[in-house]
């Protein structure tokens, strides 16, 4: 470069840049929503888990034939879950009916203290977003008492993350604004971001975290770590590009969601928002 060299010669945009646990959060919006209520809200579960001293130990890249929205869609709810992912449903309670979910969990809840980890919970997804923040939830649900971890067979694939001292049987969704989603078991943690690619493209990056000093081949077989949620999302893959063919029909007509879907409402109520608040900026 030239002595005389000036970065504001190359016409670059500003980018806006935070951290949470240890990950960087880029927005490239000229008016960004803040980050402050997460990184303070959500302070005790990075610490809990660690999340500053977690590695990538796989990424795997994911393209889908179809709609951003329609790919989120399907993330949103569960209601597909028994009869789409019978390997996800051996384990993981999300797919039984609201009536039954919450007698599931006290097998986990009466272990969680145990193992280090803390009853939080941040349910404030889509309708509960304060002004000018950055919309976000935690909270822990049960696995079913054969399974420690989200593995095949249940058993650990790593060792146990951050100051964890033992297995609840549990594993933790999160989700830092609307297209970036976490499954925190206790041995490792996986990162969902959905990116629009297209009109009708949309790709889902997925990361599978471990703790720092956990070795490849010694404390973690790759295979065995990545092992359900590649079958998982090779199997959402095809529902959802199965999904937009059927939208795409000159015969689609939209239907009633059921009860297990509830989180759709709110992500359709929150978008429309978003749009409406758009118009007037």
């Amino acid at each position: 470069m030239p002595d005389n060299f000036n970065k504001k010669d190359i016409k670059l945009h500003r980018c806006n840049v935070d951290l949470i646990g240890g990950m960087i959060f880029i927005n490239f919006s000229d008016n960004p929503t803040s980050l402050s209520n997460v990184k303070r809200d959500l302070a005790e579960v990075m610490e809990m888990y660690d999340f500053e001293n977690m590695k990538i130990a796989a990424h795997k890249t994911y393209p889908i034939a179809a709609n951003w929205k329609v790919t989120l869609e399907n993330y949103q709810e569960c209601y597909h879950c028994a009869p789409s992912h019978p390997e996800y449903s051996l384990s993981h309670t999300l797919k039984v009916v609201p009536e039954k979910f919450d007698e599931l969990q006290k097998p986990m809840e009466s272990r969680m203290e145990a193992c280090g980890i803390k009853n939080i919970v941040h349910d404030q997804q889509y309708e509960k977003q304060e002004e000018g923040q950055e919309q976000f939830a935690y909270g822990r649900y049960a696995l079913y008492e054969k399974y420690k971890t989200g593995s095949k067979d249940g058993t650990p694939v790593a060792p146990l993350l951050g100051n964890l001292t033992g297995y609840d049987h549990g594993g933790s969704d999160m989700n830092i604004g609307f297209l970036t989603h976490f499954l925190i078991y206790n041995d490792h943690a996986l990162v969902y971001v959905f990116r629009p690619t297209g009109h009708q493209t949309s790709v889902c990056d997925q990361y599978w975290l471990v703790r720092g000093d956990a070795e490849e081949g010694v404390d973690y077989d790759l295979e065995k770590l990545t092992w359900l949620w590649n079958v998982t999302t090779l199997a959402d893959e095809r529902i959802i590009v199965d999904n937009q063919k059927g939208i795409n029909s000159k015969k689609y007509a939209p239907g009633p969601l059921s009860d297990m879907e509830y989180l759709l409402d709110k992500l359709y109520d929150w978008y429309l928002g978003e749009l409406e608040k758009a118009k007037t900026n």
